[in-house]
C-alpha cells in the first residue's frame, strides 16, 4: 500500500499551488480579464482557466502520482490514494464585476479523508490553511470561531447562488433570517468559511455547493473549533451546507429541521 504522505509537506504544496493560481487571478483582475462565456446563471472568465492550469501543472510536477479534481477541467474524488480538489476561482461573478471578494482553494484527500486545505485571497493577500489535527491559521496566526451563543446576536453569511431551485434556495434562508441579528450576502463560499473560522461571523448557510467550494474551508472551520454538516443538494453532485460555531450551529440546525 502507498505510504501516507507527510501532512506538513502536503500543506506547503497546497499553499504553493494556491499562490500560483492566485497570481493568475490577481493579474486577470487588474487587467479586467476578458469574459469567456456568459450564461444565464454563471459567468466564466479566462482567468479561472489559467488559474487551474497553473495549479495542475505544478501539482503534476511535484506529486505526479496524485489524482486531481477541479472545477474547470473535471475529474472525480479518488479514494484509493491521494487526490487534490481545486477551485481555481471561487466568487467568479464578483471577479468579473470588479468586486474584490474571491479566492482560490486547494484541498488534499488521502484515501477519501481530507488532510489539508488552503484558501488564498490574492487581492487582500490573505492565506488561510489547516492540516488535520494541527489547527487553522490565517497568515500564520491561529484562527478560532466566535464565542457568540445567542442566535439573536448572530451574524450569518448566506449563499446567493442563482440557478435551478432558486426560489426554494431563498425560502430555506427565510427560516434563518427572521431569527438572527444580521445577515450578509457576500457570494464567495471559501471566504465566507474563512470568515466563520476566524470569528468574523457566527454561521454560514448555502445551498447547491460543489465539493471544491467547501472542501478546504470545512477543514479550516473544524480545526478552528467550528461545526458543519452537509446534505445532498437539488442538483446531482451538489451539497447543502450549514456551519457555525458550536452553539450557533446547533441553533441553526434546529431551525433548518423545522
Amino acid at each position: 500500500m502507498t505510504r501516507c504522505p507527510d501532512i506538513m509537506e502536503i500543506l506547503e504544496i497546497a499553499k504553493k499551488a494556491c499562490y500560483l493560481g492566485g497570481e493568475k487571478l490577481r493579474l486577470g483582475f487588474a487587467s479586467q480579464s476578458k469574459v469567456k462565456e456568459l450564461l444565464p446563471h454563471d459567468i466564466k472568465a479566462f482567468a479561472d482557466l489559467e488559474s487551474e492550469k497553473a495549479m495542475r501543472e505544478y501539482l503534476s510536477a511535484v506529486r505526479p502520482e496524485d489524482a486531481v479534481m477541479g472545477e474547470e477541467e473535471g475529474g472525480s474524488l479518488d479514494t484509493s490514494a491521494g487526490c487534490w480538489v481545486l477551485d481555481p476561482l471561487d466568487g467568479t461573478i464578483n471577479f468579473v464585476h470588479g468586486v474584490p471578494y474571491f479566492a482560490v482553494t486547494a484541498a488534499f484527500y488521502w484515501q477519501g479523508t481530507i488532510m489539508a486545505g488552503v484558501i488564498f485571497d490574492p487581492i487582500a493577500d490573505n492565506c488561510y490553511w489547516a492540516a488535520e489535527g494541527k489547527g487553522a491559521f490565517e497568515n500564520g496566526e491561529k484562527m478560532s470561531v466566535s464565542k457568540t451563543e445567542k442566535l439573536s446576536d448572530a451574524m450569518v453569511h448566506v449563499g446567493c447562488g442563482k440557478g435551478p431551485g432558486f426560489l426554494a434556495h431563498w425560502r430555506e434562508h427565510e427560516k434563518i433570517v427572521a431569527k438572527i441579528h444580521s445577515v450578509r450576502f457576500k457570494c464567495c463560499a471559501t471566504l465566507d468559511l474563512a470568515a466563520l473560522a476566524g470569528g468574523h461571523c457566527d454561521g454560514y448557510k448555502d445551498l447547491g455547493l460543489y465539493l471544491w467550494d467547501f472542501a478546504a474551508g470545512s477543514l479550516i472551520l473544524t480545526e478552528a473549533g467550528g461545526m458543519f454538516e452537509t446534505a445532498p443538494g437539488i442538483e446531482p453532485g451538489t451539497y447543502d451546507f450549514l456551519g457555525g460555531n458550536p452553539p450557533i450551529f446547533r441553533e441553526l440546525k434546529k431551525i433548518q429541521d423545522l
